[in-house]
């Protein structure tokens, strides 16, 4: 795929980036992000029990289902049952919305322990109950952290390329790295994937791949530099060669971390951790990445390129007149001296 075939597409790259994004944020100002309930403010009944005979798993599905029954009487919304054991006790914790009422639930409690006390077979265990708010404000810290790292980190990117190859070449590392990150937010909220702590980990990775595969594409376009085979080129097959290296570098670094992806996501259909909350959105990341690295790259650097390469050879030019000037001059002087 030629680089000038790239550069005249870029009504497509464009339309596609930017479809995506304001579907994406349609979806995210109308619905807001799909949380997991694991993630959001939530408020629960905790009934903990301890048992001096051991209650085996046929009458804690008794305990559970007693539960349940009292809650359905109260017609409020159960979202998720957790359990939890320890030596001769253990706990039931029914999580519900942060919307519902607290003095529904305290009722709720209070109608489960009577409930248990009375059902043949658990009542053996002693009861306690509470109710408790569960606010996820660690995690909005968290995420407000790791936003700033974010931040920084395209900023340290930035400095690094414009210094080490050109100013063009880090505003458009700055640019890509935006891009692919506003992609993987867009592609979530558009999906409605669960979004949990792994997500955070996935953004993150976009932001890490995305840097990766835009810097090393600049690497190979800095050989045009330094190699000398390349020197001896004309310089639009030399630049098309360096980009057809660097894409073949980029899709080959791609498929590799997909590769590994996959194998994390198969790793958490075997274990008892979902990771599919992280792996969706990094396969994507990595896509994205890819993508933006072969098909915007040129775009976006190209026009730039071609102005500071414009404004090198007017101060060459500049530079070889001023030197021609200066040796005129001094001839011209040479001779009324020898004069």
């Amino acid at each position: 795929m030629k680089t000038n075939f790239l550069r005249k597409k870029w009504p497509v790259w464009l339309s596609i980036s930017g479809a995506i994004v304001l579907i994406g944020l349609i979806m995210f100002l109308v619905f807001g992000f799909h949380l997991s309930v694991t993630e959001r403010d939530t408020k629960s009944v905790s009934v903990n029990y301890d048992a001096y005979l051991t209650l085996d798993e046929s009458l804690l599905e008794t305990a559970e289902d007693t539960c349940l029954t009292v809650i359905d009487e109260y017609s409020v919304s159960l979202k998720q049952v957790k359990r939890a054991s320890y030596t001769s006790g253990g706990s039931l914790e029914f999580v519900f919305e942060d919307s519902v009422d607290t003095a529904t639930l305290e009722s709720v409690k209070d109608a489960m322990l009577s409930a248990l006390s009375a059902k043949e077979g658990v009542s053996q265990a002693y009861y306690t109950a509470s109710v408790n708010a569960n606010v996820m404000a660690v995690n909005a810290a968290y995420i407000g952290r790791f936003a700033i790292a974010g931040v920084c980190a395209v900023v340290i990117a930035f400095a690094y390329v414009a210094i080490r190859f050109r100013l063009g070449a880090g505003v458009t590392v700055a640019a890509l790295a935006v891009h692919d990150v506003l992609m993987v937010l867009a592609f979530t909220a558009i999906t409605r994937i669960p979004v949990t702590i792994a997500f955070v980990g996935a953004v993150a990775f976009a932001l890490a791949i995305s840097l990766l595969l835009s810097v090393l594409s600049f690497v190979y376009v800095r050989s045009l530099k330094e190699d000398e085979n390349l020197k001896a080129m004309p310089q639009e097959e030399a630049f098309e060669l360096v980009m057809k290296r660097a894409r073949k570098t980029v899709c080959v670094l791609s498929a590799l971390a997909l590769v590994a992806i996959v194998g994390v996501a198969l790793l958490s259909l075997i274990s008892s951790v979902s990771l599919l909350t992280f792996a969706v959105p990094a396969a994507f990341a990595v896509l994205v990445s890819a993508y933006s690295s072969i098909c915007l790259l040129p775009v976006i650097y190209m026009p730039m390129k071609a102005i500071a390469d414009k404004r090198a050879a007017e101060k060459a030019i500049k530079y070889v007149a001023a030197q021609k000037k200066t040796v005129e001059e001094s001839s011209n002087s040479e001779e009324e001296n020898i004069d």
